[in-house]
């Protein structure tokens, strides 16, 4: 009887502990997210709680100066599907876009370098099956855009030793590190990011959810800078 009573004591410490855990945890969410209503209020942007099947998050929106219209999104995707002990079925992912610069029918797209390696090259395109694959995911649904396009020697060597961009026009290329894009890009600390310019409007987009107001703010900024060299090309 007395091992009874214990076991049941134990459980019910068990549960309480549990259910504040998950109070507090709770509590601390809800704080957050209000901090970031005023947050974007403060600054005119519209925001928007997603939660969907597997997949959470919060969306904000705006107009930069000079009028650009942009999205940003944050977000936390489950893919559902089982997974090894000590690996995670999680995705975490920042994306800004804005249609506010478009290129039909071709593309430019800046990638780091530490994600690429050292990329074989053949004339007239790319070379090797891991270069294609690793480009084929960076460029998303613009994956069509694919042929033709091949590495494009622009910018300064330190911004080289850090990234590496792709296009089908070399100018495309020039004009899109222009207007401040190549410095902002080499002073922004260490983080995997891709920016792409396409038929759908242009983007950035890194592999965490970002939810710090100062480094969404820097996201934006970088954002209305692409979208500025683009409009002011010759």
């Amino acid at each position: 009887m007395e091992d009874i009573l214990s076991s049941l004591v134990v459980v019910l410490v068990c549960a309480v502990l549990v259910g504040g855990i998950f109070l507090v945890l709770h509590n601390r969410q809800k704080r957050k997210e209000a901090q970031l209503v005023r947050e974007a209020q403060s600054r005119g942007w519209q925001y928007q709680r997603i939660s969907e099947d597997r997949l959470s998050g919060y969306r904000f929106s705006g107009v930069a100066s000079g009028g650009i219209a942009w999205t940003l999104e944050a977000t936390r995707h489950s893919s559902g599907a089982s997974t090894a002990a000590g690996s995670s079925d999680i995705s975490r992912r920042t994306r800004w876009w804005s249609e506010a610069a478009t290129l039909p029918d071709r593309m430019v797209l800046i990638g780091p370098r530490a994600a690429m390696g050292a990329l074989p090259t053949m004339p007239g395109g790319l070379g090797g099956m891991i270069v294609q694959a690793a480009l084929r995911m960076m460029m998303g649904e613009d994956a069509d855009q694919f042929p033709g396009l091949s590495e494009a020697q622009v910018g300064t060597e330190t911004f080289r030793e850090r990234y590496m961009v792709f296009a089908h026009d070399l100018n495309e290329a020039h004009a899109l590190l222009a207007s401040g894009v190549e410095s902002a890009l080499i002073e922004w600390p260490a983080q995997q990011r891709v920016i792409k310019l396409g038929k759908s409007g242009i983007e950035i987009s890194i592999p965490q959810q970002i939810t710090d107001v100062a480094e969404i703010e820097r996201i934006i900024g970088l954002g209305a800078r692409l979208v500025l060299a683009w409009q002011s090309r010759t």
